[in-house]
């Protein structure tokens, strides 16, 4: 009626329609350098070069706090001087050893050799030339007494017919007396060389020869036992060594890797692009951890745009879909791409913790112009295209359950009429049934109507 504002239409319209899918995200470098140091223990950053900055291969970057590993090779080098000293003084040990062995061995074969040498002397000399003489002195004494015997028995008949003197009788009888004792005492010590003395002197020659095996044996074992021990202090000193030259080695590594130089030219960039939020952990006096990014230089050749995706749409989304990125700082200028890698899994919750998740997808761009790693960017994936089909605005389509319809111009005022919906791209949706070409249909709801909108 007069004075009512009119609600906007737009026309149903037949033909081609793109069904996209819609992104926010960054220009990132495809090989992007990441720089992570090679160090073996959290480390304290001590220079740094301006993010931003243009480096060449090689030029050093980053330099880490020496202090400590200053101290450490330091050490290192003091542990290897002494182990040196300690391998010198166990090889010496081990020659000296080694000599002594050898000489107190000898020196036990020696006596061994004496001991039988002298128990054989009296075995087959000395014990048979005792008794030999021991056994003439009782053939001569026995003689003597046997001479002495017959004259004294003589001169007692001499001295019966006056041709001697008793004096001279009396001689004989203590020259056959003693010549008696004699030959008694010569028996005597033959049966004492044959009881006694033979039997003690062999026993204690053949004493002599064990007691020098003994010796020999004993000699032998506590020199394996020495020459053991020297060996063993040897092989420690040079695993000690070893370990020491080791140690000074690494830690002369950890020292090379307390510089750090660039892999590539380019531009600096701090942290990791993956990891944006944590950018503003890099600078000087921060503690860096093993394994940590410290910075990147892009390769400037191969940009790709990296966009994030809501989970409602990403099932839609494959490789090789065609992509219209556009770039804030590039105003005016799309760039073509296609789709490269769709995650397989939702991003972490992010430093935001958004609630909505979201699916990372890598757009590789056929050209990258100006585009430089960090600039913002939108995309616009084409996941299909209806050849031929009717659409409508999204504003046109309500939604009552599950239900859909629309407000057609030119009917009563609140009549909605059904229509059965196919796919839906950011602007458009696809009606299967319920208008023809050329209708219109209300933008918004008139007046009085009370549905809610289909998304």
């Amino acid at each position: 009626g007069a004075g009512e504002v009119r609600a906007l239409s737009a026309a149903v319209t037949k033909g081609p329609m793109i069904i996209s899918v819609r992104g926010a995200g960054e220009i990132r470098a495809k090989d992007a350098n990441k720089i992570i140091p090679q160090i073996k223990r959290m480390a304290s950053v001590s220079y740094l070069v301006t993010e931003g900055q243009s480096v060449t291969q090689s030029e050093v970057v980053a330099r880490f706090n020496t202090d400590e590993l200053d101290r450490r090779i330091l050490d290192y080098e003091n542990n290897r001087s002494s182990a040196e000293k300690n391998l010198l003084t166990a090889q010496t040990e081990l020659e000296v050893q080694n000599m002594e062995s050898v000489t107190s061995l000898k020196l036990a074969e020696q006596a061994l050799s004496a001991a039988r040498q002298e128990l054989e002397k009296y075995q087959k000399g000395d014990g048979p030339l005792e008794q030999r003489n021991a056994e003439l002195k009782v053939t001569t004494t026995t003689s003597k007494a046997e001479r002495s015997r017959k004259k004294y028995a003589e001169i007692q008949g001499l001295l019966a017919d006056g041709f001697v003197t008793e004096d001279q009788v009396e001689e004989e009888r203590i020259a056959a007396e003693t010549a008696q004792v004699e030959m008694e005492t010569a028996k005597v010590e033959l049966e004492l060389v044959n009881t006694y003395t033979r039997p003690l002197k062999r026993a204690t020659a053949e004493n002599t020869v064990a007691k020098a095996e003994t010796e020999l044996e004993k000699t032998r074992k506590q020199n394996e036992v020495k020459l053991r021990n020297a060996e063993q202090t040897l092989q420690v000193s040079e695993r000690n060594l070893q370990r020491a030259v080791l140690d000074l080695k690494q830690a002369q590594e950890e020292l090379t890797a307390l510089e750090v130089k660039a892999p590539a030219d380019g531009v600096v960039t701090y942290g990791d692009p993956e990891n944006p939020w944590r950018r503003g952990e890099i600078i000087v006096g921060a503690n860096i951890s093993p394994g940590q990014v410290l910075m990147t230089i892009p390769g400037l050749a191969n940009m790709q745009a990296v966009i994030n995706v809501p989970e409602a749409d990403v099932h839609r989304v494959r490789r090789e879909q065609t992509v219209t990125v556009s770039v804030e700082a590039v105003p005016g200028r799309t760039f073509p791409g296609t789709v490269a890698k769709v995650a397989e899994v939702a991003n972490a919750g992010g430093w935001m913790g958004s609630a909505v998740k979201e699916f990372r997808v890598d757009i590789a761009l056929a050209e990258a112009g100006d585009l430089k790693p960090g600039f913002s960017c939108d995309a616009e994936i084409v996941t299909d295209v209806i050849a031929e089909g009717l659409s409508v605005p999204v504003q046109a389509v309500f939604r009552e359950g599950e239900e859909f319809f629309v407000y057609r111009e030119g009917l009563a005022r609140s009549a909605r009429v059904p229509v059965k919906i196919g796919r839906s791209s950011t602007t458009q949706v696809e009606i299967l049934e319920g208008l023809a070409a050329g209708d219109r249909v209300l933008l918004s709801a008139p007046a009085g109507a009370d549905e809610e909108k289909p998304n």
